[in-house]
């Protein structure tokens, strides 16, 4: 009988549309902790029309939180732009975080598990280099599309 893996299971992603500015509210909530440090944290919706994408929530939010806190890890003064706007002609939503202020922080860690979890959703994340010293992720997800007329229970979903 083989050994059992010492690798924990990957776990799939529940795919369902996620409000973007739903997520931006979730994620502001969680980085006021940072203000009384002096870190500036402001989030830009650039859309004419809400976003969604397709994604697992709860998910993106335990993966995320935990990078936001990396990124505010620095100086008093430190700033923080988190935005998102539509990309790839509406296909996919990118988002982006910029850190400025102080040198780059020590994010490779959440930045791992923060990658790893929005490939399971279908998207990709890098980095951007520094630069005066600014530094910046990336990521994209694929846009939700809502078909109308067409129901969304005819899809099967996950147990």
């Amino acid at each position: 009988m083989p050994a059992a893996s010492r690798e924990p299971a990957a776990t799939a992603a529940r795919i369902d549309a996620v409000s973007v500015d739903a997520l931006f509210e979730a994620l502001y909530r969680a980085a006021q902790k940072h203000a009384v440090r002096g870190v500036r944290t402001t989030f830009e919706l650039i859309a004419w029309e809400p976003l969604a994408v397709a994604g697992d929530e709860p998910a993106l939010r335990q993966c995320l939180e935990p990078l936001i806190d990396a990124l505010a890890d620095g100086p008093p003064g430190r700033r923080l732009v988190l935005r998102a706007f539509p990309a790839q002609e509406g296909d996919t939503v990118l988002f982006e975080f910029l850190c400025e202020g102080g040198d780059p922080p020590d994010a490779s860690a959440p930045l791992d598990r923060a990658r790893a979890c929005i490939r399971r959703m279908g998207g990709e994340m890098g980095v951007f280099p520094a630069e005066d010293n600014r530094f910046g992720v990336w990521f994209w997800l694929p846009q939700w599309i809502a078909i109308t007329g067409f129901p969304l229970d005819a899809f099967p979903r996950a147990a």
